[in-house]
């Protein structure tokens, strides 16, 4: 490992830290919103309503719920909670953001990519709501890297990654059919 990449992976886990304290800053201070209510009221239910809130929710997905869900059960209820999965997308997203840039154009780029995503206002707003947002941005861009693996080096397991990604961003937020037709 030369000198720049070991700087890289250094200003990684500091943008990856900067990342995870700037959507953990403040994420229970304000009460759910209607959107969040919504799923929160279905979450904490049973798997079989969290399913049903995804079917009668407007543009919801059932991966996300059935994240909601999962968590809710073993961390139990609160707003904090709640929002707790979209942090830990919106700092995958971040790894993932540096991983495809790195890729693409060297480690130096990809940090800077993942430190621009990193205190993007956007990105930070909706890496702290209990909505798909985060869990769709993280899967579209996991999907890309699974995209460029297998076409870079073709065999049935990174195509079956690359397949899998993609279902469940479907699973996560219907845009997903635009994402599969842009990587098509």
């Amino acid at each position: 490992m030369g000198v720049t990449e070991f700087a890289a992976k250094g200003a990684m886990v500091m943008v990856l830290w900067l990342g995870f304290a700037l959507r953990l800053h403040r994420l229970d201070v304000y009460g759910l919103w209607l959107d969040e209510l919504g799923q929160a009221s279905m979450v904490v239910q049973s798997l079989r309503q969290a399913l049903l809130g995804a079917q009668i929710h407007h543009g919801a997905a059932p991966l996300d719920y059935v994240v909601s869900w999962l968590v809710l059960l073993v961390l139990g209820h609160s707003d904090f909670v709640i929002r707790l999965p979209a942090v830990m997308f919106g700092v995958l997203t971040l790894a993932l953001t540096y991983r495809l840039g790195r890729t693409l154009f060297g480690a130096p780029v990809g940090v800077l990519a993942a430190l621009l995503l990193a205190v993007a206002p956007l990105h930070l707003r909706y890496s702290q709501e209990a909505r798909f947002y985060s869990l769709f941005t993280a899967l579209a861009v996991a999907s890309t890297l699974a995209l460029m693996g297998a076409l870079r080096r073709p065999s049935w397991r990174h195509w079956l990654v690359y397949a899998a990604l993609l279902t469940a961003a479907l699973y996560s937020h219907y845009y997903a059919v635009l994402l599969a037709a842009v990587q098509g």
